[in-house]
């Protein structure tokens, strides 16, 4: 690998049709790239699912006063992305 720094800033995230978040950091050639974000690499791609579980378990384990109201402000664009999806669905 070319570097052990990746700039944060140049990262960009993809969220797959089938509901997983894919990384890529555009700084690294395509075999370094694989090897750390690929299927099988040491960052492969995660759920959505599995990320707001993450998250869930991190506000539980310290609590913040505002953590309710980020839920709900969670929970409406999750619903509005679902409205959208089934959307789709009905035109297929």
């Amino acid at each position: 690998m070319a570097s052990t720094y990746i700039d944060g800033s140049l990262l960009k995230v993809f969220l797959t049709s089938t509901g997983y978040i894919a990384l890529c950091s555009n700084q690294l050639g395509d075999a370094d790239e694989a090897v750390l974000f690929g299927s099988n690499g040491k960052i492969p791609p995660r759920p959505v699912s599995d990320l707001i579980q993450n998250m869930l378990s991190d506000m539980r384990a310290a609590p913040q006063a505002g953590d309710a109201s980020d839920l709900r402000h969670l929970e409406t664009e999750l619903k509005s992305s679902l409205s959208h999806v089934q959307d789709v669905l009905k035109q297929t």
